[in-house]
């Protein structure tokens, strides 16, 4: 299934209605905390009573990963949304590692 910027693929199962939206709502909450103009491939393999996740972000910013297996596809898109989360909050730690306002010079400080 192609939606705007994400891409999810399905193997071994076909969800319902209901699965496919719980994981279109997880990807799409990934892409929310990813750099501008990301995009993202998903794929979620069923084998036996295993569901497996893989998500691939694609930014300017570089690629993020994530990957997950559970016997339930709602674990699966919790554990993936938890291990994107980890890896984009490492990458805005030091993006944005900037100087706080209470680095800068005393005499600019004071104008705030």
């Amino acid at each position: 299934m192609l939606l705007d910027n994400m891409l999810i693929r399905y193997d071994g199962f076909h969800p319902s209605t209901g699965t496919q939206s719980d994981i279109e709502s997880a990807v799409k909450e990934i892409l929310i905390e990813a750099p501008t103009g990301a995009s993202a491939e998903a794929t979620f393999t069923r084998k036996n009573d295993i569901v497996k996740g893989f998500v691939h972000v694609h930014s300017s910013a570089g690629p993020f990963f994530a990957i997950a297996t559970a016997g339930e596809v709602h674990e699966v898109c919790r554990k993936l949304i938890g291990g994107m989360r980890r890896r984009l909050n490492k990458w805005k730690t030091k993006r944005f590692s900037h100087k706080t306002i209470h680095d800068l010079d005393p005499i600019f400080r004071s104008q705030f």
